[in-house]
């Protein structure tokens, strides 16, 4: 085999994940005063089919792109392949073996949505899609910005693809040469660059701008939060902790965090969405 294994799908089973997606019902509950998400594999699809090039051509802090992965190391992964006894497709496990940036839940996304009963949704840092198909799926308004060129044609693919009536805009600059405040939008979803507690960026995205900590934090990150504070009723961040702490340390306060599982290496890990103005939600 010479060409790398991309997912294939038929058009008939991405509109069978899709109408999954519309007919979702959040589910949430209530634990010590937490709200607890339950993560679902649902909706994937739906964006990767649009996205995986671009992912698995995205490399990490410490790992090649799964296409050169695949291109140097093609005899151990059929050899690990051959092993597994196809309980994965070839596609899984390359993703296992070498880790390429992941996608967010689309069903956590529509428990936000649906908690906060929302009707835009801004994602300043926008990603894989997979915040959008979750906003198309329930019919909202979706505003997504990210620095990525590559980007573009997949997300005007994307909401040329399923049947939706959401308004759905991709504005495809860094978000800190957006002007946010021209922009009308309830609540604010998104995941920004992850970075290391050793100040190392997770994933080398095309065209990010700012490459050190503590640039994009101060210059990119915080701005956005404060500005999207004015505006939105809430703002969820999906970063790791040692980023929260240093907003915390820079006066930057949220609210509460909100958790959900997710499987990863055959067992359930525990994910934070930072949530600012949650207090609206009394």
């Amino acid at each position: 085999m010479t060409d790398y294994p991309f997912r294939e799908y038929l058009k008939d089973e991405l509109y069978s994940e899709f109408k999954k997606l519309q007919d979702y019902e959040s589910q949430y509950n209530i634990r010590e005063d937490h709200i607890i998400l339950s993560k679902k594999n649902i909706g994937y699809k739906c964006s990767n089919v649009f996205f995986q090039y671009e992912r698995m051509n995205t490399p990490t802090w410490s790992h090649q792109t799964n296409l050169e992965f695949w291109k140097t190391h093609r005899e151990k992964i059929m050899k690990y392949y051959l092993q597994q006894d196809k309980m994965r497709d070839l596609f899984g496990v390359i993703q296992f073996m070498n880790h390429p940036p992941s996608q967010f839940p689309p069903n956590i996304a529509i428990d936000i949505y649906t908690l906060c009963d929302a009707q835009t949704i801004f994602d300043p840092f926008a990603g894989w899609g997979d915040r959008c198909i979750a906003a198309m799926a329930k019919g909202l308004d979706y505003i997504g910005v990210d620095c990525n060129t590559n980007l573009y044609d997949a997300y005007y693919n994307l909401k040329l693809f399923y049947p939706t009536s959401s308004k759905i805009t991709f504005i495809n600059k860094p978000i800190e040469k957006v002007n946010i405040a021209s922009l009308d939008f309830d609540i604010v979803l998104t995941s920004p660059p992850f970075w290391t507690d050793k100040n190392k960026l997770v994933d080398h995205y095309n065209n990010q701008s700012i490459k050190d900590y503590e640039g994009f934090m101060d210059t990119v990150l915080i701005p956005t939060i404060i500005t999207c504070r004015k505006k939105a009723k809430f703002s969820f961040y999906y970063i790791p902790d040692n980023m929260a702490s240093y907003l915390y340390d820079k006066n930057i306060k949220w609210d509460d965090i909100l958790g959900f599982s997710k499987m990863g290496n055959n067992k359930y890990q525990n994910y934070k969405l930072y949530c600012f103005h949650l207090q609206n939600l009394d």
